[in-house]
């Protein structure tokens, strides 16, 4: 990634949660503009919590 964005990126979004949250903060220039729709521990890294809404299903 850092050969095709060396200065760093703008931002990322994380689907899967635990390490892959830190690993996504590596190649930010900002790693608080990291979200993740899976896991709530972004949050205490300094990046953004967003719950992905679901439908109800009955």
């Amino acid at each position: 990634m850092r050969e095709l964005a060396p200065e760093g990126i703008d931002a990322a979004v994380d689907c899967v949660g635990g390490d892959a949250v830190a690993v996504s903060q590596k190649p930010l220039q900002d790693p608080s503009r990291v979200a993740s729709i899976v896991d709530p521990e972004v949050t205490p890294l300094g990046g953004h919590h967003v719950p992905l809404a679901l439908p109800r299903i009955r």
